[in-house]
């Protein structure tokens, strides 16, 4: 009688020593981004232990070059440049992550919702098109005509015009996966509502907008910090404020 073949059993799962450092040599990129950014969020948490005051105005030592008492330097009302930079850092990092997670979460929805209803995906794309026209500054500069200067105004404002470019990538992603045959063979199968079929596909790679988010909003912030409500918030990008 045939015999069935000999299948090798798994072998043990290697350490998790080996396993992480399997990892890092697959994404090399991927791992000294991270070590990079752990290390500014350390700095950024512990500033106050090392630092320094960064309000603390001296014009006996205003534009001071670096030195062993002031690393980055001082700036024109004789503050301390780097204490300013770390300090700065945390809010940098704060509208960083927020920007990040917040467009990414609102894109990943408005996209799936526009990408797999036909109804209401040209109504939804023509408003995405009209925030994408919308420059950051003019936006931070209504809203704070409205209200008042501060961090969650400058994260609203950096939002608000990234969320489209979210919505875009999703849109696009979903409208590939939801023609594809496992798709179909659900809604043929009787499936009322194939969306959990679609969302499975390949939408998680629209959550790069993450880091995407992240560089934009770090980029953007020292600008909208430094230009609206500096007096509240300081910045990293803002070091000779």
């Amino acid at each position: 009688p045939p015999t069935m073949p000999h299948i090798p059993s798994p072998g043990p799962r290697p350490p998790a020593r080996a396993a992480s450092g399997l990892f890092v040599g697959r994404h090399k990129s991927l791992a000294i981004g991270g070590g990079i950014l752990i290390v500014m969020f350390l700095l950024a948490v512990a500033a106050p232990l090392y630092a320094g005051n960064p309000y603390v105005m001296t014009p006996m030592h205003r534009l001071e070059a670096p030195s062993a008492r002031y690393w980055f330097g001082t700036d024109n009302l004789g503050r301390d440049v780097f204490a300013r930079t770390m300090f700065g850092a945390r809010v940098s990092l704060l509208v960083g992550f927020s920007v990040g997670l917040a467009a990414t979460v609102g894109g990943l929805v408005i996209g799936l919702i526009a990408g797999y209803y036909k109804r209401i995906d040209g109504i939804i794309m023509r408003l995405m098109d009209g925030l994408m026209a919308i420059p950051n500054i003019l936006l931070a500069i209504a809203l704070v005509s409205l209200t008042h200067g501060g961090v969650g105004i400058v994260i609203l404002a950096i939002v608000i015009p990234e969320v489209p470019r979210d919505v875009r990538l999703v849109r696009s992603v979903v409208l590939g996966v939801r023609e594809q045959l496992y798709v179909e063979a659900a809604i043929a199968g009787g499936l009322r509502d194939a969306g959990n079929s679609v969302f499975r596909g390949r939408v998680h790679y629209a959550c790069v907008g993450i880091g995407a988010g992240l560089v934009v909003a770090v980029y953007s912030e020292p600008e909208l910090v430094g230009g609206l409500c500096q007096e509240q918030v300081g910045s990293m990008g803002d070091g000779q404020g």
